[in-house]
């Protein structure tokens, strides 16, 4: 009989090499998972597992978040927030230098807070931020990398559905996760905006801009610009958090409240709203299709026992903890530059989590370490999924975007050390409201 840790090993690679050949994903997690199952279990268990895998995923408690949030996303991508959000920030950054960048990073973090979606934050922002970056002399391919980047603040910023699904796979608090995952959210931002002025006293990437007269009175005006965001940010967390409600109550009142907002402030026809609701349909059809399969395999895993070898096996190894995090990190850097973020994220979450937690380190930090890492791949040479949605945006070539990545690269990974060994840093929100 072949070991199970061995069997799990192969249905690892051969679904990677599935993925390579451009198998679906679905496909190639559900045929592995299957096949898989065959050399572990009888064919009757087989059928079971995939009676219960589809009813116990849709019925999960926390499934149930992940359509309503993202139903809020779409609704908030088309009422004109990122737009309202970017003209708010600018009135306060813009007269720095590197304030336009600046203004794009802190805008990001804002527009997080409503979205939980990097990709619309690469095409909103690509569009909306580039003819001004332009227009102020800014390296093109500096600013798209900025851009790219701190659109992965969505996945880090409540409600994230990125952490929300890694709770999932973990079986940890989610509404602690995404308290931590404001945490890590703010560390990323204030690094980016210092290798923002980094790069701007280092280099001529960044010109000295001219500065603009904007009174006090106009700063403080723009600011109702960011009344919807800041409304819907204290409903669904600080509410959740007081005990108010659940997290799944706190979405449904927040993607009601985004309901009404779109419908009878911003006046959108019912058409668009229901186009709206179509669309965030679709967005969790495919959601709900990789979360079955990888649920399934998630089972496959814990069957073959391969964590525990794993775990085993490095600690045979005696190696320092310091070089297995760097070799995660390595793992994560290409892992990620070649499978897109949900992916990524079922894949290798159930296997990485607990080896990391088993090394002593704190679980929500490995947590958001994970979101980090799984970001960052998104922006990795030679096919980040992130840099080609900013650059179809635009119509640029991909490879303008590679060129100005790797500082901003540096930066994620500098976060992901930060947090990972000063967990501090990201319980401290936590616990202060526990």
């Amino acid at each position: 009989m072949i070991d199970p840790a061995i069997v799990g090993v192969l249905a690892f690679v051969a679904m990677i090499v599935m993925i390579f050949l451009k198998v679906p994903v679905f496909l190639a997690m559900i045929s592995t998972s299957v096949i898989g199952m065959l050399f572990i279990v009888k064919p009757a268990m087989l059928l079971t597992q995939f009676a219960q895998g589809p009813f116990s995923t849709a019925a999960s408690y926390t499934f149930a978040l992940l359509p309503l949030f993202a139903f809020m996303g779409v609704l908030l991508d088309k009422t004109g927030i990122a737009e309202g959000t970017f003209t708010a920030t600018q009135s306060w950054l813009g007269n720095f230098r590197g304030g336009l960048l600046s203004t794009v990073v802190v805008a990001n973090t804002i527009f997080g807070a409503c979205s939980g979606n990097p990709t619309a934050g690469c095409v909103v922002f690509s569009r909306m931020a580039l003819p001004s970056l332009n227009k102020g002399g800014y390296d093109r391919s500096n600013a798209l990398a900025c851009i790219a980047t701190s659109a992965s603040l969505s996945s880090l910023i409540p409600p994230s559905s990125c952490i929300l699904i890694c709770c999932m796979l973990t079986d940890l608090s989610i509404t602690r996760g995404l308290m931590s995952g404001l945490g890590g959210g703010i560390v990323l931002t204030i690094l980016l905006l210092i290798c923002i002025q980094v790069t701007a006293h280092m280099t001529k990437k960044i010109p000295k801009v001219e500065k603009v007269q904007i009174s006090w009175k106009e700063r403080f005006k723009s600011l109702r610009l960011l009344i919807p965001i800041v409304i819907l940010f204290c409903i669904i967390i600080i509410g959740a958090y007081a005990g108010f409600f659940t997290a799944t109550v706190g979405g449904a009142i927040g993607a009601a409240c985004v309901s009404i907002y779109a419908l009878f402030i911003k006046r959108m026809k019912l058409k668009e709203f229901f186009s709206c609701a179509v669309e965030s349909i679709v967005l969790n059809a495919n959601m709900f299709a990789l979360l079955l399969a990888g649920t399934m395999f998630g089972r496959l895993i814990t069957l073959t026992r391969l964590p525990d070898a794993l775990i085993r096996g490095i600690a045979a190894l005696n190696a320092p903890v310091i070089i297995i995090f760097t070799l995660i990190v390595l793992f994560y850097f290409v892992a990620g530059a070649v499978m897109d973020i949900m992916s990524c994220m079922i894949i290798t979450v159930p296997i990485i989590f607990p080896l990391m937690t088993s090394m002593g380190f704190d679980p929500y930090a490995v947590l958001i370490f994970l979101v980090i890492m799984i970001n960052l791949g998104s922006i990795s040479p030679p096919i980040g999924m992130g840099v080609f949605v900013s650059a179809q945006s635009v119509n640029v070539d991909p490879k303008i975007i590679f060129k100005g990545i790797w500082p901003y690269c540096l930066v994620n990974i500098a976060c992901a050390y930060v947090i990972a060994f000063v967990p501090q840093i990201i319980n401290f929100l936590p616990n202060l409201l526990a």
